[in-house]
């Protein structure tokens, strides 16, 4: 077994906003500056990378930092704040000193004899990507066989989430999945690594037991799939040209991320999936070849043109800028929204810049107007180095027009639409309601969750947690 210490990454517990909670809190009511919305009841419940050294263990990457739930109950006009560390078995080898398993950037930690007889690392449960509900389950995940349950009331770790189905325990699932509106199942995405590796479309029907294949597609070399778009009736997964030849991983003893390589003179296609029979197509977008982590929205047009909205990077510099060594120096991304046309026959494209203001995170009024056309799209951009300036912004999609919500000197994560009347339809009703966004000092280890009004972005509350909350990815807010 290599050394646990052996090359140890710089510490990200070095620059706040990355410092971890001094502790875990159980239902502490929170100092409200403001008025929060008297219709805004439930729990806004996220994950976030927590803690990026223990021992003799230190993340490389973001994406590693040991996982860390938190949520905020909203309720008559109050807001109580809680939070647990994700406690599944990768916790549970670092905390130990056993090593641990593959993750983003991490290799795994394995003796030779081990190497032989499992030549496929073991992946990570470090569920820090996203939460959930799946059937009765809450559940928090990541990009690898394993996802958690967890309490929704005390957040404390369930165990692992598991299902009966004929797809069994080893294939990869994506964090994003997508919730159809007339059955209540959920879609999304699994990977399939082995001597034939493939991309799997499958559905959880509303008990959240079995996962059902909905299409399947073999690849010699495997695209990184982090997010997707989900009409009616298609799903449009994006195949951009960073990928993995999955033998190249038996018997590694690197992270994941280092066996995917980026090929500049291969094109980004958009595979075109038809959920009523399974068929798979797959057409080129013109241009250069571009990178996604996450999509905005999809619908078909009544003459049966699709429509994907997507956040592109011009390729995954991305994801090495989120390297921990990175990170300490300086980062800004620099996504753009683009809109990609599909032709109602498969056979062409094209693909267009929505608007010239780089963001990431979108979140739409899902609920009403995911896989349906839609006008409005929030984001978050944060502006690194010596001045570092979050923002929350609101881009009209017709019209191009964007508002800008700007705090100087804090970290502005993912915001969360909330309507006003869920039932409410009607086309003015879209950003009729509020955002909810966490903002992370960037001095002192404190943090507060603010309420946006989504219409105008002016601020209605905050309520202030007198402790530090990582930057983080995504998350929930569960209505009651």
């Amino acid at each position: 077994m290599a050394p646990l210490g052996s090359s140890p990454a710089p510490s990200l517990h070095a620059r706040v906003p990355f410092h971890p909670p001094r502790r875990e809190q159980d239902d502490t009511p929170l100092s409200v500056e403001g008025e929060l919305p008297s219709w805004l009841h439930g729990d806004l419940v996220r994950t976030c990378p927590a803690l990026f050294e223990k021992g003799p263990w230190r993340a490389r990457h973001l994406f590693d930092g040991l996982g860390m739930l938190y949520a905020f109950t909203v309720a008559d006009g109050t807001v109580r704040y809680r939070n647990r560390m994700l406690r599944g078995q990768q916790w549970a080898r670092i905390e130990a000193g056993r090593g641990w398993h593959a993750s983003w950037a991490d290799g795994p930690q394995r003796s030779w004899l081990r190497r032989i007889v499992q030549p496929l690392p073991p992946s990570t449960d470090n569920a820090n990507v996203n939460v959930c509900r799946v059937g009765d389950d809450y559940v928090a995940m990541t990009e690898t066989p394993h996802q958690l349950r967890f309490d929704p009331r005390t957040l404390q770790t369930l165990g692992p989430k598991r299902y009966e189905d004929e797809l069994g325990p080893g294939v990869g699932m994506i964090a994003h999945p997508h919730l159809d509106r007339r059955d209540r199942s959920l879609v999304s995405v699994a990977t399939e690594m082995g001597a034939r590796s493939s991309l799997i479309l499958y559905r959880v029907g509303p008990d959240g037991r079995r996962r059902e294949v909905v299409a399947r597609r073999e690849f010699t070399e495997l695209p990184y799939v982090h997010d997707f778009g989900l009409t009616q009736d298609h799903a449009l997964l994006i195949l951009h040209p960073w990928r993995v030849r999955p033998p190249s991983m038996l018997w590694s003893q690197r992270g994941i991320v280092d066996h995917f390589h980026w090929d500049a003179e291969r094109p980004t296609a958009i595979a075109v999936i038809d959920r009523r029979n399974g068929s798979w197509r797959e057409v080129e977008v013109p241009g250069d070849p571009f990178f996604v982590f996450h999509v905005a929205n999809a619908f078909a047009r009544p003459d049966g043109e699709l429509v994907l909205d997507l956040l592109a990077y011009p390729d995954p510099g991305v994801v090495e800028a989120l390297r921990i060594d990175a990170l300490l120096a300086h980062f800004s991304p620099a996504a753009q929204l683009e809109r990609v046309r599909i032709a109602a026959d498969g056979t062409s494209c094209t693909r267009e810049r929505l608007v010239d203001s780089p963001f990431e995170f979108p979140t739409i009024d899902y609920r009403r107007r995911s896989g349906r056309p839609y006008r409005y799209c929030w984001g978050a951009q944060d502006e690194g180095g010596e001045r570092w300036l979050g923002e929350v912004l609101k881009v009209d999609t017709h019209h191009g027009e964007v508002t800008r919500y700007q705090r100087p000197g804090w970290n502005l994560g993912e915001p969360l639409f909330v309507p006003r009347d869920r039932s409410d339809e009607r086309d003015d009703a879209e950003d009729d309601g509020v955002l909810l966004t966490v903002a992370s000092d960037l001095v002192n280890d404190r943090a507060e969750l603010v309420v946006l009004d989504a219409r105008t972005l002016e601020p209605r509350a905050t309520a202030a947690v007198d402790d530090a909350i990582p930057i983080g990815f995504h998350g929930q807010f569960f209505s009651r």
